[in-house]
């Protein structure tokens, strides 16, 4: 409290101003964050459950005639479509996985850890493969109800974030210049206001002296005399520039 009332007048608008402005921007940067992080994320993962019906419904026939030839191309196309598709494979009915995009070998923790539950249309689960963690999308492939197999697709958490922080970035810097741009122009808001308020105490602290030929207006540009045209020096205002116009 020390620190305001020492303050100028000019000087606690500005803080006054910058606070509001300040406040108001981080608190509506962090809503709109939030609300643009869950839409994003939620969008991501709509794209991947895409992804996987799009897969499911194309392996079912290759599926049935065990053609794993059509199969791993299926896969592969659906791993090379985006960078951060992370995997893809197909899984029979057991269990058993006929095709996968891994160059390795096929990771055995990975066969059971996201198991479609039978009366769910498909199963998204947050997994860690070790290297990084991934959204697994787990769709069933199914001909009449009869349930042949499932198809699996990974998404990158840590790209899906990237996207994420990317947006973040954009509107908490969408803020600060807005932010910055508020606090300028009140700087100048204030400096005018604290201006005049000077010019009048000025002027009443003159008159108090007793001084009553002040003039706290700007300097008249035209004379009376001249805007009126008038040949009448009698007239009090006549040759008086301070005095405006009658």
């Amino acid at each position: 409290m020390r620190f305001l009332t020492r303050q100028s007048f000019r000087s606690k608008i500005i803080l006054g101003i910058t606070a509001v402005v300040l406040t108001f921007g981080l608190l509506s940067a962090i809503l709109v964050s939030r609300i643009a992080t869950q839409a994003m994320l939620g969008e991501i993962k709509k794209r991947g459950l895409s992804l996987g019906l799009s897969l499911a419904a194309r392996t079912a026939d290759p599926l049935l005639a065990l053609d794993f030839l059509r199969l791993k191309n299926m896969v592969d196309e659906v791993k090379e479509s985006s960078d951060d598709i992370v995997y893809a494979f197909v899984q029979e009915k057991s269990g058993q996985v006929l095709s996968h995009t891994f160059k390795g070998g096929f990771p055995v923790n990975l066969r059971d850890s996201n198991q479609v539950p039978p009366e769910e249309p498909q199963h998204i689960q947050l997994l860690d493969i070790g290297e990084e963690r991934v959204y697994d999308f787990a769709i069933p492939v199914a001909i009449s109800n009869e349930r042949l197999g499932t198809v699996r697709v990974g998404l990158s958490q840590a790209k899906a974030q990237a996207a994420v922080h990317r947006l973040l970035f954009i509107i908490f810097s969408v803020s600060a210049g807005a932010g910055l741009l508020a606090v300028v122009l009140g700087t100048l808001f204030a400096g005018t206001v604290t201006r005049r308020l000077n010019i009048l105490r000025e002027s009443a602290e003159e008159i108090v002296k007793g001084n009553l030929y002040l003039q706290t207006g700007p300097q008249l540009k035209r004379n009376c005399w001249d805007i009126k045209d008038c040949q009448q020096p009698q007239c009090p205002a006549y040759g008086d520039t301070p005095r405006r116009c009658w």
